[in-house]
C-alpha cells in the first residue's frame, strides 16, 4: 500500500521534536552494571515549554564532575535519554535521563559523595529554574515514597513494600521514610533532598536486614 506524496510531505513537516514539559532525571550507583543501585537521586522538572528544542546536554554538563570529579576516567556506566513528543496536538513532550553508574560497592556512598549529587542536582535547578513545591502531607509523602522506589526498582512492587519507619522533618521540607521489601530490601527514601523541593528525591537500597539512622546525610 503506497502513501501519496503529499501526505508524506505533511508527516515529515509535522514530525519535529520540539520542546518539553517535563523532565525525569534519575542517577544511580551499583556495585555493577546489571545489580540494583544502592544510591539512586531523582529530580523531576518541568521546563518552560517555550524554551528552545530539549537539548540533554546541559543536564549531562551538570553532573559530569560527579561522574568524573578533576577530571578522572569515569566508572563504567551507561546514560539513558529516551524522548516523547506528542505529534498533531499542542501538548508538550518528555525526556527521561538515566545515568547508570558502576562504581564496584556494596554500600551506600560516603557523605562527601551524597553531598556531590545534591550539588549537582542542585546545579541543574538553578540553571533551568526551580520548580514550584509545596509541603507533602504525611499520606500523600508514604504515596510519593512507594511510588518512586517502585519507578527506580523493578523488583519493589508498591503494595508490597511495608513503612517501617518515618520522620517529618518540617522544618527542612523532607521527609525520611524505611520502606521494606519482606527480608529481602530496605529502602530509605528521603523527600525534599535537595533544599526542601519535593521533586528531589534520594533512595538508598540496603539488604533487608540493615538499618541506618539517617539518609542522604550532610548539610549539601
Amino acid at each position: 500500500m503506497g502513501v501519496k506524496a503529499g501526505r508524506l510531505s505533511f508527516m515529515s513537516g509535522a514530525l519535529q521534536l520540539g520542546p518539553v514539559g517535563e523532565v525525569r532525571i534519575g542517577l544511580t550507583f551499583a556495585s555493577a552494571i546489571e545489580a540494583p543501585p544502592h544510591d539512586t537521586f531523582l529530580l523531576d522538572l518541568h521546563p518552560d515549554v517555550s524554551a528552545d528544542p530539549f537539548d540533554e546536554r546541559p543536564y549531562l554538563a551538570a553532573v559530569a564532575s560527579l561522574v568524573s570529579p578533576a577530571g578522572a576516567a569515569p566508572p563504567p556506566g551507561v546514560v539513558h535519554v529516551n524522548r516523547t513528543q506528542a505529534v498533531g496536538t499542542d501538548r508538550a513532550g518528555e525526556a527521561d535521563i538515566v545515568i547508570a553508574l558502576a562504581d564496584g560497592e556494596e554500600h551506600a556512598l560516603e557523605p562527601a559523595a551524597v553531598d556531590m549529587a545534591r550539588s549537582a542536582l542542585r546545579s541543574i535547578l538553578t540553571s533551568h529554574g526551580a520548580p514550584q513545591t509545596r509541603a507533602l502531607g504525611h499520606d500523600e509523602a508514604l504515596l510519593e515514597a512507594r511510588r518512586r522506589v517502585e519507578a527506580s526498582y523493578p523488583e519493589a512492587q508498591a503494595e508490597r513494600l511495608v513503612v517501617t519507619d518515618e520522620e517529618h522533618m518540617a522544618s527542612q521540607g523532607m521527609w525520611s521514610i524505611g520502606l521494606a521489601l519482606a527480608s529481602a530490601a530496605r529502602f530509605e527514601v528521603l523527600l525534599g533532598f535537595v533544599d526542601g523541593i519535593t521533586q528531589t528525591t534520594h533512595i538508598r537500597r540496603m539488604p533487608g536486614t540493615e538499618v541506618v539512622d539517617s539518609v542522604g546525610t550532610g548539610g549539601g
